[in-house]
Parts: structure tokens; C-alpha cells; sequence
């Protein structure tokens, strides 16, 4: 079992095997500082084998880590995928962020809409969309 002080006394490259799958892989990185980080291996109820990061230490202490490694290892058990779980999170996270970013056809969206109580009549405004969607068609996606 693993001790707070046998994780900072580790020389890399090692990797420190706690209770249960929870392990701590230590590495030196290119830059010559060490980098310790936990991850516990599973068998998923359709018996894939994962291993799922849980964080580096210290800012995951070893009891947080074995907190967390508890966890995943229970929802596996009830037959959930914890690593698909995590990556359909970030992509639903990459996607509202994606929605958070202003692109010119947001931009170009807003301008008319704030602008078109104060032209003359509808046509204007109309005018103003359509000329956006035939000549700035290719800028829409694009990130301002």
C-alpha cells in the first residue's frame, strides 16, 4: 500500500502500484522536472480493459485518488463506460464552447439586428441580410 512520503521519495522512471488498479507513473519530462500521475485500470462490464487518468499528484493527494479510482471502479460495475462518459463530456464541453466563440455571422446576425430599427424600412434590412449572405458567405464560420 502506498504512503504519502514513499510518492515524493520515488526516483523516475517508476510506477508505484497502490490497492485495487490505483497507480501513480512517474517520469522524468523533457524539461527535467518529474511528473507523477495517477491512473487505475479497470475491466468494463463488456470486459474492455481501460486506464483512466484521475490526475497528477500533488494536486490530487493519494487519498483523493483512491477517492476517485473508488468511484470509476463502481460505475463500471454497474455497467457504465467510464472512459466514453469523459469523452462525451469534453466533446459536449468542446461543442458549448465552439458556441461561446463570437464567428462573423454571429457578428453580422447582431449588427442587423440592432441596426434595423433604424433604417427606413424592411427592405433595408432585408437588403443588409441578403448582401451578407452573398458576398460574406465564406467569412460565417470564421472566428472574430
Amino acid at each position: 500500500m502506498l504512503t504519502d512520503r514513499a510518492i515524493r521519495q520515488a526516483a523516475a522512471p517508476s510506477v508505484l502500484s497502490d490497492r485495487n488498479g490505483l497507480r501513480l507513473k512517474i517520469r522524468a519530462t523533457s524539461s527535467g522536472s518529474i511528473s507523477r500521475r495517477w491512473s487505475v485500470r479497470l475491466t468494463t462490464a463488456s470486459g474492455v480493459r481501460q486506464e483512466i487518468g484521475m490526475g497528477s499528484f500533488p494536486e490530487v493527494s493519494l487519498a483523493e485518488a483512491r477517492t476517485r479510482a473508488a468511484e470509476v471502479r463502481e460505475r463500471a460495475r454497474n455497467g457504465a463506460d467510464p472512459l466514453a462518459e469523459r469523452r462525451a463530456a469534453r466533446a459536449k464541453a468542446d461543442v458549448s464552447a465552439a458556441d461561446a466563440i463570437m464567428t462573423f455571422r454571429k457578428a453580422a446576425e447582431a449588427y442587423v439586428a440592432q441596426h434595423e430599427g433604424q433604417w427606413s424600412n424592411r427592405k433595408h434590412a432585408a437588403q443588409w441580410r441578403k448582401a451578407l449572405i452573398d458576398y460574406a458567405a465564406g467569412l460565417g464560420p470564421l472566428a472574430i
